[in-house]
């Protein structure tokens, strides 16, 4: 979204009453939406020469944190005001900001500034929780927030007219008709360059992942289909070669339950053993398949419990079904026929 930022204000103002809208906020940036610039910084605490002195920075609204569920963890949150350019000012930074140039020390009270010279110094009045940016693979980046009041400060001001900013919406509004709000409220004001869900920008940067999930799927299926089929084909060539012993069996009198469960412990007994093997394989793979999962250990105990469930109960399966055709088979005529 496109404006000038004397209206910045009054946009937000009249979508945050908008029907149905819980929060509403602006930012420089959109989170996995990419522009998310990096700067470099400095602070008047003792800031190691061997760290990188750059930081993501996002020019927000008061109301951001709120309506992207960002808790503050220390100190307190930003105000919308309007902040002359050499006047001080405040700003908030993330938890791995804290830690990467503060270390174990308080962050709240100190003051940072841009690497290049500049006598405009923010204080940093609270912490906010970690978040990601760019995507959700590892920790979230050192983030700095400063009021978007505030950006003369940190932005020439020629960037300002058309400078394109990000307007987040919280609440239950269908997205067509407050694109249609947004268009009437703001008249010319305004350019809606884009429309997205937060979810959706997520989604955008798990394609990857996504493809490996569904190729991953289709060959388990297949591994699956492959294993019953092959049990199947060992246990009713087992059971052709056993014809005459079970046929003896059951004309001395042996139930045909005995004789299934007799075939099945031989049928699990080769499942068990083969579930042991593939779980000592999968121990050697854990270190390919960890880059290519999220929120997942390759080692996941949810996970491998899962497989081994659904693997034994095909399997047994495939086992079971020569297991009580061999138990139906009459005995005289399979005497007869050897």
């Amino acid at each position: 979204m496109s404006m000038y930022p004397s209206a910045w204000t009054e946009l937000l103002q009249r979508v945050q009453a908008f029907p149905g809208i819980e929060k509403a906020s602006v930012s420089s940036a959109a989170l996995f939406g990419g522009g998310a610039p990096s700067i470099g910084l400095r602070t008047d605490g003792d800031q190691r020469a061997s760290i990188d002195p750059t930081a993501v920075i996002f020019f927000v609204s008061a109301d951001y944190f709120a309506t992207l569920r960002i808790g503050i963890a220390a100190g307190r949150g930003l105000e919308d005001r309007a902040i002359p350019r050499n006047a001080p000012g405040v700003a908030l930074v993330n938890q791995a900001f804290a830690r990467k140039f503060f270390g174990s020390e308080d962050p709240i009270g100190h003051k940072v500034t841009k690497m290049a010279d500049s006598p405009n110094w923010c204080e940093i009045v609270g912490v906010v929780s970690d978040v990601k940016v760019a995507n959700l693979r590892g920790a979230g980046p050192p983030i700095i927030y400063v009021p978007y009041g505030a950006m003369s400060a940190w932005v020439s001001p020629q960037w300002h007219p058309g400078f394109a900013m990000t307007l987040q919406v919280r609440g239950r509004q269908d997205t067509s008709s407050l694109i249609r709000e947004l268009r009437r409220e703001a008249g010319g004001r305004v350019r809606i360059s884009s429309v997205s869900q937060q979810q959706q920008l997520i989604n955008d940067t798990l394609v990857r992942e996504r493809l490996l999930s569904r190729v991953a799927g289709l060959f388990g299926v297949l591994s699956l289909i492959l294993a019953a089929l092959g049990l199947y084909g060992v246990m009713n060539y087992a059971v052709v070669q056993r014809r005459q012993e079970i046929g003896v069996r059951m004309a001395l009198g042996a139930a045909p339950i005995r004789i299934v469960i007799s075939l099945m412990r031989e049928s699990t007994a080769v499942i068990l053993s083969g579930m042991f093997l593939g779980l000592l394989l999968s121990g050697f793979g854990n270190r390919v398949a960890r880059s290519a999962l999220y929120g997942l250990a390759p080692n996941d105990p949810g996970a491998l419990m899962s497989a081994v469930i659904v693997l034994f109960f095909a399997t047994f399966v495939a086992g079971l079904f020569p297991a009580c055709k061999a138990a139906a088979t009459d005995p005289i005529i399979t005497l007869r026929n050897e």
